[in-house]
């Protein structure tokens, strides 16, 4: 029979015994569900838009500066300044385009097969308007009239350098071998940084060259 108004006996519980049974109640680490991943679609898609972007801006800046058909070799002051004015936007223009190429092609790229290939063909496809600049610039620019001087020379090699690595791209792309492309890439991309040196065109930002 209850009593009304009879307070319960009070059970102690042992504190190991409560231990135990708070660390029962509580999830354990292998019970937890996993931490949301980061995703990789927002990067990659960034990289593949940036790539475009500098790839087209190139392509329009080569239309608004159109080139001549042979370098103006005089080596007059208004000349210089007529190279520089004329020539530059285009480099500046091809060295962000090809800069932009590099993160598609990175080892820690997440793009897909076809995005990096495309982003690689279009690149290649117009690349010619930006080492054609790069070659008026130093045959025009640096000229000292009918004599070739010796930092053309540089130029000019430097010049070749990138045009054969930037056919190696090409190539690499047409095979599927990212791995290839990304040697070529970071091969264009130092030799274009040295043909900046040696142009003494400080005002254009070299390219990041990342890791091997």
């Amino acid at each position: 029979m209850a009593f009304v108004g009879a307070s319960l006996p009070t059970v102690r519980v042992p504190r190991r015994a409560a231990a135990a049974l708070v660390c029962a109640a509580s999830p354990s680490p292998s019970r937890l569900p996993p931490p949301p991943q980061p995703s990789t679609n927002v990067s990659r898609r960034s990289a593949l838009a940036a790539a475009a972007a500098a790839i087209a801006a190139a392509a329009t800046t080569a239309l608004a500066f159109p080139r001549p058909a042979a370098a103006d070799r005089t080596g007059k002051y208004s000349t210089k300044l007529t190279a520089a004015r004329r020539y530059k936007p285009r480099i500046t223009a091809a060295v962000a385009a090809l800069a932009a190429v590099g993160p598609v092609l990175a080892p820690t790229s997440s793009a897909n097969d076809g995005a990096w290939r495309d982003t690689v063909r279009t690149y290649v496809e117009g690349a010619d308007g930006g080492l054609s600049a790069a070659k008026l610039f130093g045959s025009t620019y640096f000229s000292e009239g009918n004599r070739v001087s010796e930092r053309e020379k540089e130029l000019a090699e430097e010049v070749g350098a990138v045009e054969a690595a930037v056919g190696r791209l090409g190539v690499a792309a047409k095979s599927g071998s990212q791995s290839a492309a990304w040697a070529a890439w970071r091969a264009a991309a130092g030799g274009f940084n040295n043909y900046l040196t040696v142009a003494k065109l400080d005002e254009v930002p070299r390219i990041e060259l990342g890791d091997e």
